[in-house]
Order: structure tokens, then sequence, then C-alpha cells
């Protein structure tokens, strides 16, 4: 689509951007591990337990993190002192075919982990003592999870001391055409109707840090999503509303 090449070209400008910084102060680093109790896909009615890295490192020069179990690296570019400009590199998650009710019961084969390259976009200040974050994440898949997804944040810190800190989020996830079938929809061949784009999916949370001692840290987050546009009607769709529950320890080096 005209539309999506475009959107293509756009990040891969922003993703070249990213690539060339100039170097930073080095950065916080963790790393850890987290458990989730969390559905199998986005619109899931199967709920399971996961293990996940919980990874943040940061050189000054590029970074590696994860988002949700799902590993990101990428390089940043400050632009000015509240805003951000870096191109990333995503894992994407795999779908089984038992990810989902419809899904086992049509015997659907499974999607393969793909890869995405994008961009985030950041921009952080404070409203008297509120430190406030706007993130938006621009990405295009290539592999069996095809097409456009652009996220974006609010993150609001609400309370912090030398023991803990905690901040509320708000996320909106748009899918093109592309994306929304490949996330929603059943195989080309199996396809009713074809499923439009839109934003998919909408989310709200609460993450917390509870500090153990200098090394070690506790961390706790849990969401609540719901899917939105064609995806709350897809054909894979058993129920529109997820939760997420991630706990996790981590050690800062």
């Amino acid at each position: 689509m005209k539309g999506t090449s475009m959107f293509k070209l756009i990040i891969a400008i922003l993703t070249l951007l990213g690539l060339f910084k100039p170097f930073q102060a080095e950065a916080q680093n963790y790393i850890g591990l987290g458990i989730a109790r969390e559905a199998t896909h986005p619109g899931s009615a199967i709920d399971e337990n996961n293990i996940l890295p919980v990874v943040s490192y940061n050189t000054g020069m590029f970074f590696v993190s994860s988002v949700k179990g799902v590993p990101e690296f990428g390089a940043s570019w400050p632009i000015t002192e509240n805003l951000t400009v870096s191109g990333i590199f995503v894992i994407e998650h795999e779908r089984k075919s038992s990810d989902s009710n419809t899904l086992t019961s049509n015997e659907l084969t499974a999607k393969d982990r793909s890869v995405s390259f994008g961009s985030l976009i950041e921009y952080k200040t404070t409203i008297g003592p509120v430190p406030l974050a706007f993130l938006v994440r621009l990405r295009a898949r290539n592999g069996d999870h095809d097409g456009f997804l652009a996220d974006q944040r609010l993150t609001m810190g609400v309370f912090q001391n030398r023991f803990m800190q905690a901040q509320v989020f708000g996320q909106l996830t748009y899918s093109d055409q592309d994306a929304m079938n490949a996330d929603f929809n059943l195989e080309p061949s199996s396809r009713a109707i074809e499923l439009d784009s839109g934003f998919s999916q909408v989310a709200i949370g609460l993450q917390s840090v509870f500090v153990l001692n200098d090394d070690w840290s506790l961390l706790l987050s849990a969401e609540r999503r719901q899917l939105r546009g064609d995806a709350k009607t897809a054909p894979i769709t058993d129920r529109e509303n997820v939760n997420q529950v991630i706990a996790g320890v981590t050690f800062q080096f």
C-alpha cells in the first residue's frame, strides 16, 4: 500500500538517524528475570505463566532492553535535552496454534518469530513535581507477522523515595491493515472477511520498583488491555479484555 510504504520510508530515515549519535553518559544498567501471568495472545481466553528476561543495558553508544520479554536493540540520538530519537531492531513474539481456542479448533498453523525495525521518539518533561514521558514507537515488521504498528504511550510518575518508585501509564496501538490481519485474522485461505486498519489495542497499567539494596531491586507491573476496532470482533478473538501481571528481580551493574 502507498501509505504503508511511506510509513516504512519515514521509519528507515529515523532508524538511520538513531545510528549516528553523539556519545552519552552511561545509563543505569540491570539484568534479571520476571514471571508473567498473561494471555497467550491479545484476545485469547487462555492464560499462561511465562519466564521473561528483564534487561536494560546502555553503553552510551547503543542500548539493549526487554519490553515485556521482547528483546529490543537500538541506538539513540538526543535532539534536545528533553527529546530523543532512537533507531530500534526488535525480535517479535511467535504465535503458537494453541494461543487461542479458535486457532486450536481450526488446526491453524503457528507463526514463527519475526523481526521488525523502527524508531522510538521520546519526550520527557515535568509538570511541577510530576515527571512525564511521552513515547511513540514505530515498527515495520517482516516475516509471518508483517505490517506497520505505532504505539503511543504516556507515563506519569506518581510516587518516589529512596526505597520505592511508582508510575502509571496508558498506551494506544495503531495497526495498519496488514498488521491487523496478521495478528487477528485467520490464514488467508480461511478468511471470510478482511480486517481494516485502525486502533487495535488500548492499555492502562501500573509499574513499581522496590529497592532491596544497592544491587538488587524488585519489579512489579500490572496491565489491563482492551481490544478496539476490528481486533475486538476478529475471528481469533475469544475475549476483548486481557490482564498481565509481572513480578521480577533485577541486579544492577
